[in-house]
């Protein structure tokens, strides 16, 4: 296929963030019995070490220290084993001073250090060496090595951790320890999460409750599981919740040790809902995190998601820089930061389009995988190759994806993979399997729509509860409100009852009139109420139902267009000269209505189409259909906002001026350049496309023979205004017109037929 498939996908084509995150899990909860030490702690440990001072201050001093090099990851391994070599000393002394509990701390860090070393074996055999809370901790820390690790497969992997979480389970009802219990319920539902099964955000969510019936107060490390989850279903709103969530714990309690993870994460969500410049700065701050603490993500994934945002920001020329400075200050210390540093410079060359270095790293990456794990990942090279128009060597690639796909894999990447697959095949030859995969990829897509309309739902209902609490809760405090001036009021009768009986029975009667007069009045406003909630209910109902009809209709469309178009791009194949021109043509109309379809159903608000940003993803759409090399585009648009019926003329006319530009303007031209604009003045919409060409005389029978000639004029009518064409010097081509309400595309689709 051509280039006008990869088009409509390359919004996610982002290697697979399922994939990624499926590996973003939680340690450093397990890690809190290792305290976070700064380093400007370093010289006092390091004098009281070295001094005759007690034992059990020498104790605490070592392993203070040996806590310091464990929690700081550059250098890696000269770090790693600095700590080893602390903590060991601080086992043989309070082994010998029958410091039990020192000796336990101590024996807990070199497990996590083994464990931090990918060697969980080792590890293993501290588990006969230390009390039974220790021994939970550290089998917790074993399941969650499994559960991140890559070497291993993924079923295989989940199979131990599950088993390490149960012999977890057997201690914490020996030992009863509330909140070791807990975590271990934690652990349990966090493997449920990483296979998907359907009851594992319930039981995350029960995790928490109990948490907070303790008064534990780091709910941030579930709610990050919680994340992981919206992530794997593609729920990018509910993962967006759960990590402001998150951040929201992390500051109350001050407790930051997994947050560079954190970071990372809001940044990735922020990335896949277009928020970019929010999305660089998570990022940007999660590598500076990185540099000082270790967390189960790391700088080089970090860095891959800087640069993607710097892609969408226009900010290319930057990418290289940012990049040269991180990895020669923080190059991969051992293999997994080896694959995830080759993953990150094949992601940046291939969004800087340098394909034939991404390639290299993409194949050193599987290279390396091959040798320590039995299903290397090919889904990375494998999009490369389809974004760079080399189809046939996608499909073995993409083909090895598919047979690896198990549970872990989200619904997000699942649905990307068969389009993938769908533009193999298609630009092969087998029709038929391309079929196969396009209706796959549409099943996922229509599973992430449903889910975010049952969200938008439930939102809705939990609105509308919220609501109702408020006003039980205001009418009970009017409730006590009057009891206590009842009672204030019948004191001080009582009181004055000797002095002035007539008064006091006056003011009982008239007291009770006054709490008559407020009963029949509360009544009243609860009656009314309880009618102004049900309409507000109704309406609220109505307009939801609305505006999902309306963006399944616009999602509709956009498909049908893209189904015309794939239609014509097979036909095309039979096709020569001219009306193989003719369909080229039409398939670039078709893409610029589709488009507006497609910006509405993204869009939140309904009712308008930016076209800066039309214009930007438009004219990038029409320089990757031709031969552009060497002509310049110089694009200004204001932040005009056109409703559906005047954006899609406007999206024709500039379809035909900037094609005509392109095709036609120049053949010698030394500096070719084509000028795009869009203003708006006083509600008065001016748009010029204008090259430096060698423009072409105008007369009546040219203008009778382009259709496109007559296209511009006929829009130009309908939309009742003004066309100017100048042809001396270059082709400018202007149009001025009024714009129209911004509040009338219900009204549009039904003037247009579109029906429930």
């Amino acid at each position: 296929m051509t280039r006008i498939l990869i088009q409509e996908k390359r919004k996610i084509i982002l290697l697979g963030f399922g994939l990624l995150f499926q590996h973003f899990t939680c340690q450093a909860q397990l890690l809190q019995g290792i305290t976070y030490v700064r380093e400007e702690e370093a010289p006092s440990l390091k004098r009281i070490i070295s001094t005759n001072k007690s034992t059990n201050e020498k104790v605490a001093a070592l392993i203070r220290l040996s806590s310091l090099y464990f929690h700081d990851p550059y250098p890696h391994l000269m770090n790693l084993n600095s700590a080893m070599k602390l903590a060991n000393e601080a086992s043989e002394i309070s082994s010998r001073a029958g410091l039990t509990k020192f000796y336990n701390e101590a024996q807990f860090l070199i497990a996590n250090i083994y464990l931090r070393k990918y060697l969980p074996d080792s590890a293993a055999k501290i588990l006969q060496r230390v009390n039974d809370s220790t021994r939970l901790k550290i089998l917790l820390g074993m399941s969650h090595i499994y559960r991140i690790s890559q070497f291993e497969d993924s079923k295989a992997r989940l199979k131990k951790a599950t088993d390490l979480t149960l012999q977890a389970q057997d201690i914490s009802r020996k030992i009863r320890d509330t909140l070791l219990s807990i975590m271990v319920r934690r652990e349990i539902a966090s493997i449920h999460s990483d296979t998907q099964q359907p009851n594992s955000e319930k039981e995350l969510l029960d995790v928490i409750k109990l948490f907070q019936g303790i008064g534990y107060p780091y709910l941030h490390y579930t709610y990050y599981e919680l994340s992981g989850i919206a992530m794997l279903e593609g729920n990018e709103d509910k993962m967006l919740y759960y990590d402001e969530l998150t951040l929201n714990s992390m500051e109350q309690t001050g407790d930051s040790l997994g947050a560079a993870d954190w970071l990372l994460s809001h940044a990735i969500v922020l990335r896949i809902t277009g928020q970019h410049e929010k999305s660089l700065s998570y990022a940007n701050q999660a590598i500076q995190l990185y540099k000082s603490r270790y967390g189960d993500g790391n700088i080089a994934i970090a860095v891959r998601f800087v640069a993607e945002a710097m892609v969408k920001l226009s900010k290319q020329s930057e990418i290289g820089k940012v990049l040269t400075q991180v990895y020669s200050y923080f190059p991969p210390f051992d293999t997994r930061d080896s694959l995830q540093w080759f993953r990150t410079l094949g992601s940046v060359y291939r969004l800087t389009k340098e394909y034939t270095k991404a390639e290299q790293y993409h194949k050193m990456r599987i290279a390396l995988q091959e040798q320590i794990y039995d299903k290397p990942d090919y889904y990375g090279l494998g999009q490369l190759y389809i974004e760079a128009g080399q189809f046939a060597k996608a499909k073995p690639y993409l083909e090895k994806t598919l047979k690896q796909v198990d549970s872990t894999y989200s619904v997000r990447t699942l649905g990307h993979l068969h389009y993938c697959l769908f533009l193999a095949d298609s630009a092969t030859g087998d029709y038929i399997s391309a079929i196969r995969h396009l209706n796959k990829n549409k099943r996922y897509d229509d599973t992430l729509m449903k889910q975010s309309k049952v969200e938008a739902i439930e939102k809705y209902r939990t609105q509308f509860e919220t609501a109702k609490k408020e006003d039980s809760l205001q009418q009970k405090n009017q409730h006590i409100t009057l009891l206590q001036q009842k009672n204030n009021l019948q004191q001080t009768n009582l009181k004055q009852a000797t002095l002035i009986k007539n008064i006091t029975i006056g003011g009982i009667a008239f007291t009770l009139i006054a709490l008559a007069l407020l009963y029949y009045q509360l009544r009243k406003n609860q009656r009314n109420n309880k009618i102004i909630l049900q309409k507000k209910k109704e309406l609220e109902d109505m307009l939801a139902e609305k505006e999902w009809w309306l963006k399944e209709v616009h999602h509709r469309v956009k498909n049908n267009l893209h189904t015309i178009i794939c239609l014509l791009e097979s036909q095309a194949m039979y096709l020569e000269n001219d009306a193989l021109k003719a369909i080229e043509k039409s398939q670039h109309r078709i893409y610029a209505m589709s488009l507006i379809h497609q910006k509405l159903y993204q869009n939140e608000d309904l009712q308008v189409i930016y076209m800066s940003v039309y214009l930007e993803e438009f004219i990038g759409y029409l320089k990757d259909s031709f031969d552009t090399q060497g002509i310049d585009f110089i694009i200004h648009v204001d932040p005009v906002q056109l409703n559906l019926q005047q954006a899609i003329p406007v999206a024709l006319i500039i379809n035909e001026g900037v094609t005509n530009a392109i095709k036609y303007a120049f053949e010698n031209e030394s500096d070719p350049k084509i000028w795009i604009s869009m203003t708006e003045i006083d509600e008065t919409v001016k748009l010029t496309i204008k090259d430096n060409g060698q423009g072409f005389e105008m007369n009546a029978e040219n203008e009778g023979k382009s259709l496109g000639m007559q296209l511009i004029k006929g829009l130009g009518k309908e939309l009742r205004g003004t066309v100017s064409i100048d042809s001396k010097g270059g082709t400018q081509l202007i149009f001025e017109f009024k714009k129209g309400p911004l509040n009338d595309q219900m009204a549009y689709v039904k003037n247009n037929g579109i029906q429930r």
